[in-house]
């Protein structure tokens, strides 16, 4: 019997938790990737360092060898103004850092992954018996096991649309970098992504510059009549095929795998603020008092033992963070004098989401803090009440006196009371000043990145 109800006991907990091999993403690419790129390990961190500095030592192999590396390198002479500056390898800022960035995105979207287990098993440990006992739909198992469905792609048809997407993206992107910057000589002038009419010129003994104003200083941005294509690192596959061929291979592996990336981030999301949500769902829907979820109330976090939820929702905001640095990058390219509207937009836009990627958890898990602190506050206010009905009663004139035992009442009364304070001055939204430190620090390492990079090619002379 006793094994029998050990057995029990261990399924029963099986049906609150949540392993990561259970949760593992379907997509061969994403897994390969994070095996890859692993670094939970001292020996797996070499590895990382080792695959980057391989890709980049071929990139800049194959670029010095075709005279594409260095800044400057680029160039293509313009009738009336001299030559006009292409982009090189170095100064491609959407290629050599992400070979840095990209494997951080992946680094970190795993350790998002491994929070986002960590924070649903916690809850599901808080969670009250009352909750854990309901077989319904609504109860902790089900919406427990609903949430591991979203981790592992297998919740319906709206995660069948992420994994079709994701493959979409990636492909459609890969084809289409492929197409305009290898393909561009034969293809119609304006699908060649890299044209403008502000360009940057310097000098060139054998093109005088009789177009350009009168004391003009050369090297110079200039305003031309009308667009011309930009000459760059890796879109000549006549005069540098070995750049051209190395380059779509690259953008293949690191740019194909940003999609996934987003998608894997998507889902731990939407699981955490499914489960969450649901938390404050049951206690409407069962009209009760109780709070699905039980706290300490001395706990050193002073969120009731719930603190560590903070953690999951940072690291979501660290991807983001990353991602921003690499949408950063686009806007110091060399020979490009204005930054494309696309990537100004799409900078524009994640500052708002890494914002909104952090509060949407943070403000469910307030809601979450709330309920349960309410809770706790109900049923120590019905002691209280119950013991001041008592100390009342042996107050009233008349009554026995009992010294030992109004001693005793008035202990409990003062020592309840002091709890029911502490629980009600505790803190309902996880935010402390380490949290926006974090936050500030996480947005402001894009700009930063922005300003070392630019004093680095500016040194190299970009």
């Amino acid at each position: 019997m006793e094994a029998g109800h050990a057995a029990d006991e261990a399924q029963r907990s099986d049906k609150f938790r949540i392993s990561m091999g259970d949760v593992e993403p379907p997509s061969p690419v994403l897994r390969w990737a994070y095996r890859l790129f692993a670094c939970e390990t001292g020996r797996q961190g070499v590895r990382v360092c080792i695959v980057v500095v391989c890709v980049l030592a071929v990139l800049s192999v194959v670029t010095g060898l075709e005279g594409r590396f260095s800044c400057g390198s680029v160039v293509a002479p313009l009738a009336g103004y001299g030559n006009v500056l292409g982009m090189s390898f170095l100064g491609d800022t959407m290629v050599w850092p992400y070979t840095l960035l990209v494997p951080l995105c992946l680094v970190l979207t795993r350790s998002a992954f491994r929070r986002t287990v960590v924070l649903l098993n916690e809850v599901a440990e808080v969670a009250s018996d009352e909750w854990r006992d309901d077989r319904t739909e609504l109860g902790c198992a089900d919406e427990l096991r609903k949430a591991k469905e979203i981790l592992g792609f297998r919740h319906g048809w709206r995660t069948l649309v992420l994994r079709v997407l994701a493959w979409s993206v990636a492909l459609t992107f890969w084809s289409y970098n492929s197409t305009t910057c290898a393909l561009h000589p034969w293809l119609p002038d304006r699908a060649y992504p890299y044209a403008s009419d502000e360009v940057v010129v310097l000098s060139n003994p054998d093109v005088p510059p009789t177009a350009l104003r009168a004391g003009t200083t050369l090297p110079a941005k200039i305003k031309l009549p009308r667009p011309i294509h930009l000459p760059k690192w890796d879109c000549d596959l006549a005069n540098a095929p070995l750049s051209c061929v190395a380059t779509r291979l690259w953008c293949l592996a690191f740019y194909g795998i940003i999609p996934f990336l987003f998608s894997h981030l998507i889902v731990m999301i939407w699981a955490v603020c499914s489960f969450l949500r649901a938390t404050r769902h049951w206690s409407q829907d069962k009209d009760v008092e109780t709070s699905t979820l039980r706290i300490e109330s001395f706990a050193k976090d002073n969120f009731g033992g719930l603190g560590y939820l903070t953690d999951a929702g940072m690291s979501y905001l660290y991807v983001i963070s990353a991602v921003l640095t690499l949408l950063a990058m686009s806007l110091i390219k060399e020979g490009q004098a204005t930054p494309a509207w696309h990537d100004c937009f799409m900078l524009a836009a994640f500052v708002p989401l890494a914002i909104v990627v952090f509060l949407l958890p943070t403000f469910l898990l307030r809601r979450s803090i709330v309920a349960a602190k309410s809770s706790c506050l109900s049923r120590l206010s019905t002691d209280l009440n119950r013991l001041t009905a008592e100390v009342q009663e042996s107050c009233r004139p008349g009554c026995p006196s009992d010294v030992a035992r109004s001693t005793s009442l008035y202990y409990h009364l003062s020592s309840l009371k002091a709890v029911y304070d502490h629980v009600q001055g505790m803190a309902e939204w996880p935010l402390t000043a380490s949290v926006f430190v974090r936050m500030g620090l996480s947005l402001g390492f894009p700009i930063v990145i922005v300003i070392l990079e630019k004093v680095l090619l500016k040194s190299l002379g970009g």
